[in-house]
């Protein structure tokens, strides 16, 4: 197993970079105060599509039902990036104008690089709708993207995060977005055996959706008028041996490793985590590597109290590159309103390939 990759910030040697804004749709709401709000009162908005599985049976996700039914993967979430995009360059073009701004864009892992080196159409047609959004703001646009499904916001946490940290950016917008409504994902996911078609209880309801986030340094978001929202602690990356399409036994190593780089962290700093927000599914794999993980980090996270973890796929569906995204913003929005009641939130992702991530965000006091 290649060594945990970490980025850790503790306000003494470093300030941490913080979080000043938060956008985020799904099919459960359209900002992250609906999607809180719907998440704690427990709805769900999974529906049967138009897509037919093998069975017979209608495939169920949790769609953003307000898209024309008949569009499918990008062209599905080329509004989403607007609409999510939008409020973030306006603050800052009227803060910061004409500044070069990095946008950090984490998705599926089937839009990585080919082969050959070259990005699939897709994503350049998306790398292109972000660039022309900032250069309409009067923004310079520097944009990357992270390919590592589940887990990408790790990596681009740690990467971003660090430099903007040091000073390198003044500001920058993080998130991701993703979908499985698409005739070729629906394909693929009835190939491995991985989508719920009523009869297969080892599998998961897909959704889609995206969410992005501000981040900044404490004293650019004074100046700037903007909220400070929540500060981020660390992030952490690890190499899981025994991925899912793997051939050997669950291991969880590569998780365990990422989560337990964080939680000696908080335990250096004599702290608890109190809220645990994770992209667990029904599928027996996560499910296992799940149940191998929790005992070797339970000190840190005793099952008492206000101590709470929770899984987001059941009521939000499977959101792939977005659910670390959407987890932030939902643990931002429950920070400010105070429900539930943590002062700590540990994010993680398990990539359908081996990489595996790791978030740690504390309410501002």
């Amino acid at each position: 197993m290649e060594p945990t990759i970490s980025a850790l910030w503790d306000d003494r040697t470093q300030p941490a970079p913080v979080i000043c804004g938060t956008t985020a749709w799904n099919g459960l709401g359209f900002n992250p105060h609906q999607i809180w709000a719907f998440r704690r009162a427990e709805l769900t908005a999974i529906t049967e599509t138009p897509f037919r599985l093998e069975n017979g049976s209608r495939a169920s996700m949790v769609p953003i039902r307000t898209l024309p039914p008949r569009s499918f993967g990008l062209a599905r979430m080329e509004p989403v990036v607007r609409a999510l995009l939008l409020p973030h360059l306006e603050k800052l073009a009227s803060v910061t104008p004409n500044a070069q701004i990095p946008v950090v864009l984490c998705v599926a892992e089937r839009l990585a690089d080919t082969d050959s080196g070259q990005a699939p159409p897709e994503r350049t047609r998306l790398e292109s709708q972000v660039s022309s959004l900032v250069l309409a703001a009067g923004l310079r646009p520097a944009l990357f993207s992270v390919t590592r499904g589940n887990a990408s916001l790790a990596f681009a946490m740690a990467e971003m995060g660090g430099l903007v940290a040091a000073g390198r950016y003044e500001a920058a917008i993080v998130g991701g977005i993703d979908t499985w409504y698409d005739p070729a994902a629906i394909e693929a996911l009835q190939r491995n055996r991985r989508i719920f078609d009523g009869e297969n209880l080892d599998s998961f309801i897909p959704g889609e959706g995206g969410a992005f986030f501000l981040l900044s340094r404490r004293n650019v978001a004074r100046r700037g008028g903007w909220p400070i929202l929540a500060r981020v602690n660390g992030a952490s990356m690890a190499t899981e041996p025994q991925p899912m399409e793997g051939e050997g036994p669950v291991a969880a190593a590569g998780l365990t490793s990422a989560v337990r780089v964080l939680c000696d962290q908080l335990e250096a700093e004599k702290r608890k985590l109190d809220w645990w927000l994770s992209d667990l599914t029904q599928e027996s794999y996560r499910i296992h590597e799940f149940q191998l993980t929790f005992p070797r980090v339970s000190p840190s996270f005793p099952p008492q109290g206000d101590r709470v973890f929770e899984p987001l796929p059941p009521l939000l569906g499977d959101l792939g590159a977005a659910t670390m995204p959407t987890a932030l913003a939902i643990a931002t929005e429950a920070f400010v309103r105070g429900d539930p009641a943590a002062a700590t939130c540990l994010i993680t992702g398990s990539s359908v390939g081996p990489d595996r991530g790791a978030v740690l965000l504390s309410r501002i006091t």
